[in-house]
């Protein structure tokens, strides 16, 4: 009965992906870490039960059926959605943003020297702190709080995606201000320093996240051949060559052997699922709780718990913090707020989220589109590991800055545009930008 669950939850996905992607990159990508997320975790807890109870998450077989049957009703929901309800809701974010050429030297040279000032600090900070810099001290809530600077050091980290990622877009557009020479040249740099940061952190999922941004904004322009597949393959393979090297050099205290199964399993994208089977196990159902999550984390310095501490406080008392966890899966947020109901909602609140992304996105430049896809993408698989309320944070923590910076590089202004008006502006997009 598992192995045909999976079987049933494998072909459904790879239809509604095939789908999905062929006429929205940005909704299809979504929906393969949408099943990534789900699907190696139900591999591992059912037929390697070992691993789910190294985590303190097993909960017998019990767990995992409900579970398994209510993602696979929510691919399917997805995707159904996606096929008929996708101009309603597209239609129904009434935004759309207007780019207009604005070649002001001045803010580009402003930039520029933000991202100077950005590279100095985090070269100084970092041999300066260098020993104190490491996986454990970046997952230290007591640490980072005794140490702000540090802090800032993450979060210049984490922002370093965005610029990276404008920066080569910029460059891929032949559209800014500045010699393209000069632009490649600081983009190296970026890169070279980005990465020597990663590798000191332990930090993969950044590097994932401008590793993703790049791939979607360069899907948009090439038609897949065979070929094509061929190179992304390769260039994944590599990938994840140089983020499984990240990982061995993340722990300091030994690493376990393990087979090769193993070793594909226990990767970050096992722990969240266990979120489901937990809340499943336990009957766990509060939407009350999810709308004051929700609404808490959509803003900033409430420092209200995410939704994995209310599931994880159930079996692993203590063991959630807000900066340490195992991370949470979008589809359990479905369960929490109408049981097996849940993936109506879950289908609903996807659909919902990524047209809000998608609309801005539609815009009447098309390099600036392609821009925001590629700067959106960078967190798509955060969104599928965190709640609902990402699809709203991520907006102006991450996707703002990161058009502030791009806009005066690329020598274009936006001006938004609200309601009736934004609607005029509607254009359905057919898998092109």
């Amino acid at each position: 009965m598992a192995c045909f669950l999976l079987v049933a939850e494998t072909l459904i996905f790879l239809f509604g992906f095939l789908y999905l992607f062929k006429r929205d990159i940005f909704f299809g990508v979504y929906y393969f870490f949408l099943f990534v997320y789900g699907f190696f975790a139900q591999v591992g807890y059912f037929y390697k039960k070992e691993l789910s109870a190294v985590l303190g998450a097993y909960f017998g077989e019990d767990a995992w059926y409900p579970a398994t049957e209510l993602i696979i009703l929510s691919l399917a929901a997805v995707w159904f959605l996606f096929m008929f309800f996708r101009q309603k809701f597209l239609k129904m974010i009434p935004i759309a943003l207007v780019v207009k050429s604005r070649r002001i030297n001045f803010l580009g040279w402003f930039a520029i020297t933000f991202v100077f000032y950005v590279l100095l600090f985090e070269v100084v900070y970092l041999l300066i702190n260098f020993d104190n810099i490491s996986w454990y001290t970046a997952q230290d809530e007591t640490f980072v709080a005794q140490n702000p600077l540090f802090g800032v050091f993450i979060f210049v980290f984490k922002l370093m995606v965005a610029i990276n990622l404008a920066l080569y877009c910029v460059i891929r557009s032949n559209a800014g201000i500045f010699s393209k020479s000069f632009m490649k040249s600081l983009l190296a740099i970026s890169l070279l320093i980005f990465m020597f940061i990663a590798f000191r952190l332990g930090n993969r999922t950044d590097v994932i996240g401008l590793s993703l941004g790049a791939a979607v904004y360069e899907f948009y322009q090439i038609r897949f051949t065979w070929k094509i597949v061929l190179k992304v393959t390769a260039v994944s393979a590599v990938l994840l060559l140089f983020l499984s090297t990240i990982e061995s050099l993340r722990y300091t205290d030994g690493k376990v052997d393990s087979d090769l199964l193993t070793s594909i399993l226990l990767k970050d994208y096992y722990a969240p699922a266990h979120m489901l089977f937990a809340a499943v196990h336990f009957s766990y159902v509060d939407p009350l709780e999810v709308l004051s999550s929700n609404f808490k984390n959509a803003l900033i310095l409430f420092k209200y718990p995410y939704l994995q501490y209310a599931v994880s406080e159930l079996f692993r008392p203590g063991l959630t913090t807000r900066s340490s966890s195992y991370a949470f899966y979008l589809f359990t947020e479905g369960y929490l707020v109408m049981g097996m109901f849940g993936f109506i909602y879950n289908a609903f609140i996807v659909m919902t989220g990524l047209s809000l992304w998608r609309r801005l996105a539609m815009s009447n430049s098309k390099t600036f589109n392609l821009f925001l896809l590629g700067l959106m993408g960078c967190m798509l698989i955060n969104l599928v590991r965190g709640q609902s309320s990402y699809f709203i944070k991520y907006l102006y923590t991450f996707v703002l800055p990161g058009v502030l910076f791009y806009l005066p590089l690329a020598g274009q202004k936006i001006s938004v545009v609200i309601g009736r008006q934004a609607n005029l502006q509607f254009r359905f997009p057919q898998g092109d930008p």
